[in-house]
């Protein structure tokens, strides 16, 4: 039994050339099968796809952002289940940052009173 030459390439080299993949050998059988039985392959091939349509009862498409995206251990799912088991869901949440030399400045904390009186006023409607 004679081994199949093929250079540098190493991983075949020991193959037998029986073994090696024959491609148009394949697909001569394969369409003289499909002409022979043309019937069982077409059921056949209507059974595979009624098999795995039953599949598709058991799928279901996930909606929600933080079950999709978040790890199973991160704090962030604790708190935003806490916030969807107490809060409305119309509402929506933001977060501020408020930059100056000293936040607790007086003026500061006045106009970040303000901002926040302003921001509670605003409704929006979806």
């Amino acid at each position: 039994m004679a081994t199949a030459r093929c250079g540098n390439w190493r991983p075949h080299c020991d193959i037998p050339p029986q073994f090696k993949w024959n491609f148009d050998l394949m697909f001569y059988r394969l369409g003289y099968f499909l002409g022979l039985h043309p019937f069982k392959c077409i059921f056949a091939a209507i059974l595979f796809c009624g098999i795995a349509a039953c599949g598709m009862t058991l799928s279901y498409e996930e909606l929600d952002d933080i079950e999709l995206f978040m790890p199973r251990d991160s704090p962030i799912r604790d708190a935003a289940a806490w916030v969807d088991k107490h809060f409305q869901d119309d509402l929506l949440f933001q977060s501020v940052i408020v930059e100056a030399d000293n936040v607790l400045d007086p003026r500061v904390l006045s106009a970040v009173l303000e901002f926040g009186a302003a921001r509670v006023l605003l409704r929006t409607d979806k």
